[in-house]
């Protein structure tokens, strides 16, 4: 572990508040140096496009330095004070003071990365936002700092902290495999739980970014191939009149989805009933809750097939059901358009 020679006398002066503009520029390029290798390493991994944000690896470090050395009006150092309150340093040894600062500098570090994405990217940042709500709302995770990253740390199940981390690819096939576009974050969290819990090969541990920014390729790509919008019904049109235009198209559906997929055995009559029940389901919920859906298509599915575990429902019927659901929305939108 790198030592700075004069760590301890630098620090206890920062946090009296006494620091000299010479010993302050000082304490700002040692927590610079830690903070470096791991913007670099966020870069090298895929994890900061500094294209996207118009910014250099120095930048980063001192926009988050900036917010560390921030001064209230008495001229200290609130945030460091508020971290080392706790921590005696006149009783640990100089490594540990590097310690606690590195640990500290890159929670800074990490949060101004999502900051900076925030500010630029107004889709990230509102799915960022109700990742947050939706880990308070669900409790099946639990949000915390490891390394200096924000992670969250799966409940009800051994988080495996002595495995592997999943690496980025699996952790994207992973999402990418069991999130759809009409899933709420409530019910991504959910599946998240549920995967990572039937896994034993890997920590069930997530970073709180790559899941936002994985959400967000979800949803991206998946809005760009439904041909269509978020659903939208005329406020004049009379709510029970709807629920019966969405019940005829997927009595249409069924009668006319039969020679494509039941005479030539891609799926058994009863099979397609299941999944027109369930599509009426989500529909009447996409369009009678102002497009608001609270439930996944998994938890619509059950309703109708009790028996269906999640991961048949992933291997067997996501993609059929999902394809489905798709051509009667076009269907019922011009529907909805035409009446």
């Amino acid at each position: 572990m790198i030592v700075f020679r004069d760590i301890r006398s630098v620090l206890e002066q920062a946090l009296a508040g006494g620091v000299a503009a010479r010993e302050t520029k000082r304490l700002v390029q040692y927590c610079a140096f830690l903070a470096l290798p791991l913007v670099r390493k966020k870069v090298r991994h895929g994890l900061l496009n500094l294209g996207l944000l118009a910014m250099t690896e120095e930048d980063i470090v001192y926009d988050a330095l900036a917010e560390l050395f921030r001064r209230d009006d008495g001229g200290n150092f609130p945030i460091l004070q508020s971290s080392f309150n706790t921590f005696r340093s006149d009783q640990c040894s100089d490594e540990e003071i590097v310690d606690h600062l590195r640990k500290l500098v890159f929670v800074n570090v990490h949060k101004t990365i999502i900051r900076l994405y925030s500010e630029t990217d107004p889709t990230l940042s509102k799915i960022l936002r109700n990742l947050k709500i939706g880990i308070e709302k669900t409790d099946v995770f639990e949000e915390t700092v490891r390394f200096g990253e924000t992670v969250l740390v799966i409940k009800n199940a051994d988080p495996l902290l002595g495995r592997l981390s999943m690496g980025s690819d699996d952790l994207q096939r992973a999402i990418s495999s069991i999130v759809n576009v009409h899933d709420t974050i409530p019910a991504i969290l959910f599946k998240l739980h549920a995967l990572l819990a039937e896994q034993d090969h890997h920590q069930r541990v997530v970073p709180l970014f790559q899941l936002a920014t994985m959400i967000k390729l979800v949803y991206v790509v998946g809005w760009e191939t439904e041909q269509t919008v978020v659903p939208t019904v005329d406020e004049e049109m009379d709510t029970q009149r709807v629920r019966e235009i969405i019940a005829q198209t997927c009595c249409e559906q069924e009668v006319h989805l039969r020679h494509s997929y039941v005479e030539t055995e891609k799926i058994s009559q009863a099979t397609l009933h299941v999944y027109l029940q369930t599509i009426e389901s989500i529909l009447k919920e996409e369009y009678l809750d102002a497009g608001v859906a609270t439930r996944s298509y998994f938890d619509h599915l059950v309703e109708f097939a009790p028996t269906v575990t999640h991961a048949e429902y992933r291997k067997h019927h996501r993609t059929m059901l999902e394809y489905l659901a798709k051509k009667t929305r076009i269907r019922l939108q011009g529907l909805l358009k035409a009446t």
